[in-house]
């Protein structure tokens, strides 16, 4: 009887979520709030000038992700992206206009995600097995401010989680140019966040 309870003591133990008998994946959780920058994000955008493609890579990119509350699926992030100067591509889009341009730069971007839908548990992405989400909010491009949803994926890496997605621009009319707002809707870009585990 003695070795019975001696057996059930230990099986409890191994099985109970604060034991240190056992590793409980389930304890994982997002390391956040997050200052982003540069050294853990990138982002690269495309656009179609005269002469063909262009693309380039944003500088100075600012934000943080943080938790609302308990709920680990309740991220939240702001990021705030610098426009490039209209000098380097005014004559690629702009032909003659550019030059009434040169020195001018678009407004930065801004992303507030207010909602992440299907976002999985940290424990639950694994390696091969990703996470596919969307991220909901809205997108301020100077006085423009419009809703949004962005497909996303999420890896697993050896040190961290890679967060990643691709989209269209939208103008809107967010310039009173027609030359600059097709110059804005031929673009697409590409995103890469790192968040650490």
């Amino acid at each position: 009887m003695p070795r019975i309870l001696l057996f059930l003591f230990i099986l409890c133990a191994c099985f109970y979520p604060g034991s240190s008998f056992a590793e409980n994946p389930s304890r994982e959780v997002w390391l956040l709030p997050l200052t982003i920058t540069d050294d853990n994000s990138e982002i690269r955008y495309t656009y179609q000038g005269i002469g063909g493609e262009r693309s380039g890579r944003s500088h100075g990119v600012q934000g943080k992700v943080w938790l609302a509350g308990a709920d680990p699926r309740s991220v939240k992030a702001q990021i705030t992206v610098p426009s490039p100067s209209l000098d380097s591509i005014a004559g690629d889009m702009l032909g003659s206009f550019g030059k009434l341009l040169q020195g001018t730069r678009l407004p930065s971007v801004t992303v507030l995600i207010d909602r992440i839908q299907n976002l999985c548990l940290p424990q639950e992405i694994q390696p091969g097995k990703d996470c596919h989400a969307i991220m909901q909010g809205r997108v301020q491009f100077g006085s423009l401010l419009r809703e949004m949803q962005l497909p996303v994926r999420v890896q697993r890496k050896p040190d961290v989680f890679l967060v990643a997605g691709e989209g269209q621009l939208d103008a809107a009319a967010a310039s009173q140019s027609v030359a600059l707002n097709n110059l804005i809707d031929s673009a697409s870009f590409s995103f890469k966040l790192s968040l650490p585990h």
